[in-house]
């Protein structure tokens, strides 16, 4: 769990307390298992003898009947063990026969094994099983992210956002309404900025999710996406939900960089227009704002230059023009006054005045400002976004997660705007918001994976003594994304981060049990040696130096030895994982996958651990036999045919 922490980006500050934890409640675990529960079996796992023999004194000599009860306390806890052990007794030998024919078979049951992971495998990577990085449908609250045209006042923008307010009040029903809470003058902008003007208003729509007659969050974002769109006065309008999980950004993110404003809003509308034509895809945008009317003054330099006039001295005669020239300066009292000479307002205002503007050029002769310049009124913009020194438009789009996946829709535009470069020179384009975090996260994670990986591999080498050993049990760990995958195709639901968190926490827990059935199998042959005297004279290895029955008896007798713990280790793994894991509803569902793969999991890694693991022993004591011979000791004689 450790490697966890090197997870980059802001997923991995949100996991990060998650190995911290996790390691500390494994160290305290550990002496738990060291000191306390072995005082806890010499008090609870008494024998029927000694259940008499401790009560009998109490029980004949007790004023009370507390002794008593204690006793037949002590028996029914006693009988129902004995009925679970004749159970138990059944289903091992089920176990054994099972055990027996995989044996005979290690080789099918190994292949089918990789090739049923290869299939599993499959189903994400060619899209059948979906991907999404955070998939909970819970939402408390709404985000109404508003924008009116620029030249609205703040009544003007208060009046509209009233308006939408009505609306949204008399169409959504009134059971699902918790609050509606409205805000003129500024707005979300994204996860860590707002943005501020007399244009700007955000609608915070809080629903009921506590009652239970209240819908889906789905539908009610369809809801308020149609009451909104009915709504022209807002140039602008986006309905976010208030997700939980780290901010990941919006689910299709296309950043355009380049010089040349045109060139990428003619882009925009491109990726725009085609976004409208896939299903499940809305509130399509671009952060591409155009502010208020503005005078444009374009110099034609060389009109300037036969006048004798130049763009330093035009834009100076238009700036004193407009702001004003300083011509004095005085004191008033104890204030210093500047005295400032401007054009009256009304000969600013009209083209017609500003083109009469009089530039005085080099000789001290007065040119009209429209004999060398054209002169317009356009809109001029909000703002200019900027990244690597290129100019930015971003165009964003959100995705009804029941149609479509970001994953799947960024895709789509990956595969229509492939050659955007090839028809605008200058021009790149770079997908960020979800499907960059998606990325991020996956290839830390891989690199995490990778150091566990090897961190594990180092530290079963130095406990088995082989290099051998450790990839039996390690080669559990990718068999058990068999039962995640299949598991959520069978819920249809999609493969996301908590998904990911919970089959790491599989891999621990298949990685213990294989532990547990090797490390059997290596006690009995090491037993086995030391029977046989074997180990004084030579330095033995429970794969070497065993005769062929000694190898099969090893393999079909732990086995049935470990059936119970694994058992019951998964069981009740699956039993306290199943309280979360089946949840959909509330905020328990933003944790539920990483429970439901959990559970998946143990339900295949079972087989793993009780099957396919003494196969892939088996099949360790094979290629042992082919490459080095039988490896008895000295004196030995192989004797024994096989089991």
């Amino acid at each position: 769990f450790l490697p966890l922490l090197l997870t980059t980006g802001i997923i991995g500050k949100f996991i990060s307390i998650v190995p911290q934890v996790i390691a500390i409640a494994l160290l305290l675990s550990l002496l738990e298992a060291i000191f306390i529960l072995p005082a806890h079996l010499a008090e609870f796992a008494k024998s029927e003898a000694h259940l008499d023999e401790y009560f009998g004194d109490h029980v004949r000599h007790a004023h009370t009947g507390a002794a008593r009860l204690m006793y037949r306390l002590a028996r029914l806890d006693w009988e129902m063990r004995k009925r679970v052990d004749a159970g138990f007794v059944r289903v091992t030998q089920v176990y054994r026969y099972m055990l027996r024919v995989a044996l005979r078979r290690r080789y099918l049951v190994i292949a089918g094994s990789f090739l049923t992971l290869l299939l599993a495998l499959a189903l994400p990577a060619t899209g059948i099983l979906r991907f999404q990085l955070f998939g909970a449908d819970y939402v408390d609250r709404f985000m109404i992210n508003l924008e009116t045209p620029p030249y609205y006042r703040l009544e003007d923008t208060s009046a509209a956002v009233l308006a939408l307010e009505r609306d949204l009040m008399s169409n959504i029903p009134p059971h699902e309404i918790a609050a509606v809470i409205a805000t003129v003058g500024i707005r979300q902008q994204d996860e860590f900025s707002n943005k501020y003007g007399n244009n700007q208003a955000q609608v915070v729509f809080d629903i009921d999710e506590e009652n239970p007659a209240c819908r889906r969050p789905t539908p009610i974002l369809n809801d308020l996406r149609a009451v909104v769109r009915r709504h022209p006065a807002f140039s602008f309008a986006r309905v976010e939900r208030e997700e939980g999980g780290p901010p990941v950004g919006k689910a299709v993110n296309v950043r355009i960089m380049g010089d040349d404003f045109g060139t990428l809003q003619i882009i925009a509308d491109e990726y725009k227009a085609f976004l409208s034509t896939i299903p499940g895809v809305a509130d399509i945008s671009d952060d591409f704002e155009r502010g208020k009317n503005e005078v444009h003054i374009d110099i034609d330099e060389g009109k300037a230059a036969l006048a004798g006039c130049d763009v330093a001295v035009v834009g100076a005669a238009i700036n004193s023009a407009f702001q004003g020239a300083e011509v004095s300066v005085f004191r008033w009292g104890n204030d210093e006054v500047t005295v400032r000479v401007k054009y009256a307002d009304e000969h600013t205002r009209a083209l017609d005045a500003i083109r009469n503007f009089r530039i005085v050029n080099t000789r001290g002769v007065q040119v009209p400002l429209g004999s060398i310049a054209t002169i317009t009124r356009a809109p001029g913009l909000a703002s200019i976004f900027r990244r690597d020194r290129k100019r930015v438009i971003s165009v964003f789009a959100d995705v009804d997660d029941k149609r479509i996946t970001s994953t799947e829709a960024n895709r789509l535009v990956r595969s229509r705007f492939g050659d955007v470069g090839e028809r605008h020179p200058g021009c790149t384009v770079s997908y960020t918001g979800e499907e960059e975090e998606t990325n991020e996260s996956l290839r830390s994670m891989a690199i995490a994976g990778a150091i566990a990986f090897f961190l594990i591999f180092a530290i079963l080498s130095g406990i088995l003594n082989s290099f051998i050993q450790p990839v039996v049990i390690l080669a559990a760990v990718p068999l058990s994304l068999i039962g995640v995958i299949f598991g959520f195709m069978v819920f249809q639901l999609p493969l996301g981060f908590m998904a990911l968190m919970g089959t790491i926490g599989l891999a621990g827990i298949v990685v213990n049990d294989s532990i547990v059935m090797v490390s059997f199998i290596n006690e009995y042959r090491a037993a086995w040696q030391r029977r046989h005297g074997i180990g004084v004279d030579v330095r033995a290895n429970p794969n070497r130096f065993v005769n062929t029955m000694a190898r099969w008896s090893s393999l079909l007798r732990s086995g049935p030895l470990r059936l119970r713990p694994i058992f019951l280790c998964e069981a009740t793994t699956v039993a306290g994982m199943s309280t979360i894991a089946f949840v959909r509803s509330g905020q328990e569902q933003f944790i539920a996958p990483m429970a439901l793969a959990i559970v998946c999991g143990l339900t295949f890694t079972t087989v793993i651990s009780l099957l396919i693991t003494p196969c892939g022993y088996a099949i360790l004591d094979d290629l042992v036999l082919f490459f080095f011979g039988s490896g008895l000791a000295p004196g030995e004689d192989d004797g024994q045919g096989a089991a």
